[in-house]
């Protein structure tokens, strides 16, 4: 016997809230684009790397933000016979180019740093001041148009995390501006340095990001879910004998499914036994799509290899391998 069973309200956005949500990311990468283009005519004008790189990061901002934007409208496709979930992995498949993205940025503002390291140029200071000064205050009105969504799915993690790149870096580039400003010319090596720390921070948002992305597309069971301890709630439930071929997995941020084979007891009715186990599993692990199949004793319907939970006489669950 199979059930199936789903909570609407944790879907991973509703309909009626991504119009909403993909404004703010519009509005979003309407001020990163027109920034870029700002600190991109700045930079070559005032010749600093600091302002280029922070424009180099934008340009990759822009285009992940348009993913993110793409990824939220089809997010809500309805689910097809051929696409049963529908196309809640695009926010994953965003995340995943966001961070791949922020990877290859970053190596590019390292190398020129590098560069420029052993040979520092002029840098006119009071323009960089100025174009960065007004890049950091774009920067935190992005960061603020994305802050409370951010959580909601890992594309607009990914999202806030260029965003916040970009803030890093223009507040490094004002650091360098005003170093040079009152320092002088020795001090020019301030841009390089401001691009460098600014790669480094980029590159720690991005292995955290991609981390999260492959967990979910290899479907290991979510960071905050103990599946040792799903299999002994199953296991410990009045009714059930025995547990295996337990399997729990992200479809996207705030999708999660479980599946699992049940042994119950011959004089137990398997619909109470459903609805007992379903309502355990939805409120202690949070999982939206709980399928199970209820077996008699003595049915062993899976053939893969995994761990068999049972109920001791003393009551306690003994996990042993199939």
């Amino acid at each position: 016997m199979h059930v199936h069973a789903h909570d609407d309200g944790h879907e991973s956005h509703a309909a009626g809230d991504v119009g909403a949500i993909s404004r703010r990311v519009a509005w979003a990468l309407g001020l990163t684009a027109s920034l870029m283009i700002v600190e991109f005519i700045g930079g070559w004008l005032s010749g600093s790397l600091a302002l280029m790189a922070d424009a180099g990061h934008m340009l990759s901002d822009a285009a992940a933000l348009a993913a993110s934007w793409w990824a939220l409208r089809r997010s809500v496709v309805p689910a097809t016979d051929q696409r049963t979930f529908g196309e809640r992995r695009s926010e994953t498949l965003a995340a995943l180019f966001n961070g791949a993205l922020l990877f290859l940025v970053a190596g590019g503002i390292l190398h020129e740093a590098w560069e420029r390291f052993s040979e520092p140029s002029q840098v006119r200071a009071g323009l960089m001041l100025a174009v960065s000064s007004i890049g950091l205050l774009a920067n935190i009105a992005g960061l603020l148009l994305l802050h409370r969504d951010r959580k909601s799915s890992l594309n607009l993690e990914g999202a806030w995390q260029h965003v916040a790149g970009d803030a890093a870096g223009s507040l490094c580039a004002v650091a360098a501006a005003v170093g040079i400003l009152f320092g002088g010319a020795r001090w020019a090596i301030l841009d390089p340095i401001a691009s460098a720390a600014v790669s480094i921070l980029i590159l720690i948002g991005a292995y955290r990001l991609l981390k999260r992305t492959v967990g979910v597309l290899m479907e290991h069971a979510p960071g905050d879910i103990d599946v040792r301890q799903v299999r002994e709630t199953i296991a410990t439930t009045p009714g059930v004998v025995g547990v295996h071929c337990l399997h729990v997995w992200t479809i996207s941020a705030n999708c999660r499914a479980m599946s699992a084979h049940v042994a119950h007891a011959a004089d137990c009715t398997p619909l109470e036994l459903l609805h007992r186990l379903h309502e355990r599993l939805s409120h202690a692990f949070r999982v939206e799509h709980i399928t199970l199949q209820l077996e008699p004793p003595g049915f062993d319907g899976c053939t893969g290899h995994d761990e068999w939970c049972q109920i001791e006489s003393d009551g306690t669950a003994a996990i042993t391998p199939k």
